[in-house]
């Protein structure tokens, strides 16, 4: 995918909307970055529908692995964005 610089988004805000496109780039940039969607499967270059952002959240990510049955310790925090 080719996108110019100036269209990376420095960060996400509440209440603001974004196009597939937009999230698609930033989550490409932001590998610290969690993208939760209500309403779609797939962000996509073409994409110009609109994402309202609702909420961002900022913590640890805990989770485990079920076939090795390991629980990961989260190393460093991480940001989840919530669109609709």
């Amino acid at each position: 995918m080719a996108y110019y610089e100036n269209e990376i988004l420095k960060e996400l805000n509440v209440g603001e909307k974004y196009t597939g496109r937009q999230l698609l780039i930033y989550s490409l940039n932001h590998s610290d970055a969690y993208l939760f969607s209500k309403s779609t499967k797939q962000f996509v270059e073409w994409d110009d529908k609109t994402y309202k952002m609702l909420e961002i959240i900022k913590g640890y990510l805990h989770h485990s692995d079920s076939i090795q049955a390991t629980y990961h310790i989260p190393s460093a925090e991480t940001t989840a964005y919530i669109v609709e």
